[in-house]
C-alpha cells in the first residue's frame, strides 16, 4: 500500500451499506453487513438452483432407466401372449367329423378353425389321427393335413394300416402320408407298441383339385 505526503497511510472510506472501500476501489464487507448478507444469499440462492438442475437430471435418467426396460417388458409379454398358439385368435373350432379304424383303435379327426368373424377371416381345415374316442390336442398333436380351401372331404379307412383322405377342392398347405402312434403315447424304449399308418390323398376329381385347366383357381365355394 503507497503512503502519502506526510507519512500516513490512507484511511477507507465508509460505504452507506457498512462496507469499507479502500483506495483503487475494493471493498471489504463486515460480516454483519447487509451487503454480505446479500452476497451470502445470493451465493446460496445460485447453489441451490444447482441442486434442483442435477437433482432433475437425476431424477430424468432415473425415470428413463425405469420406464424402458418395464416397457419392453410388456412388450414382450404382450407378443409372447400372441403367439402362443394359433388357434387362440378369435376363433369356433368344429369337428367335421370323425371315424373309426377297422380294429377300432384309432380315429381319424377333421376340424375346422374358423377364425377372424365375417370380415378379413378364414377357414383353417386340419386332419389328426388319435386314439379312439380321444380329443385333439391342437397345441401338441401333429396334424397330417392342414388346407384352406377344403372341401368335399370324406375320411375312409381302407385298412387299419392305411387312410384315405377324399376331397373335391383343395389348396394342401401341409401334408405327412405317415403317422406312428409314437406322436400321441409313450411306445416303449425301443418302439415295440408302435403302430404306423400311411395315409392316401385321393382327389375325386380325374386331373385338378386346385387349379382349372387354364392355370386358375377352382372355386371352393
Amino acid at each position: 500500500m503507497s503512503v502519502n505526503a506526510i507519512g500516513t497511510k490512507p484511511q477507507p472510506r465508509l460505504l452507506p451499506d457498512g462496507a469499507h472501500q479502500f483506495p483503487g476501489g475494493r471493498e471489504l464487507h463486515p460480516l454483519t453487513s447487509s451487503a454480505f448478507h446479500g452476497a451470502l444469499l445470493q451465493q446460496l440462492r445460485m447453489h441451490d438452483r444447482a441442486a434442483e438442475i442435477n437433482l432433475g437430471v437425476m431424477t430424468s435418467a432415473t425415470i428413463s432407466n425405469t420406464i424402458l426396460p418395464l416397457a419392453l417388458i410388456f412388450c414382450c409379454l404382450g407378443f409372447s401372449s400372441g403367439c402362443q398358439s394359433t388357434h387362440n385368435r378369435d376363433s369356433k373350432v368344429v369337428e367335421q367329423s370323425r371315424v373309426t379304424s377297422p380294429n377300432g383303435q384309432l380315429d381319424a379327426v377333421f376340424l375346422q378353425d374358423f377364425y377372424g368373424g365375417a370380415v378379413g377371416g378364414g377357414v383353417e381345415s386340419d386332419v389328426y389321427i388319435v386314439r379312439k374316442g380321444a380329443p385333439v390336442k391342437m397345441d401338441s398333436a401333429r396334424k397330417i393335413l392342414q388346407a384352406d380351401p377344403f372341401t368335399g372331404v370324406k375320411l375312409v379307412w381302407k385298412q387299419d394300416h392305411l387312410l384315405q383322405i377324399q376331397y373335391d377342392v383343395a389348396h394342401i398347405e401341409q401334408f405327412h402320408n405317415l403317422w406312428g402312434l409314437h406322436e400321441v403315447e409313450d411306445v416303449g424304449s425301443t418302439g415295440e407298441r408302435d403302430f404306423e399308418v400311411e395315409i392316401r390323398l385321393a382327389p375325386s376329381a380325374g386331373d385338378f383339385s386346385a387349379l382349372t385347366p387354364d392355370g386358375s383357381y377352382r372355386r371352393a365355394y
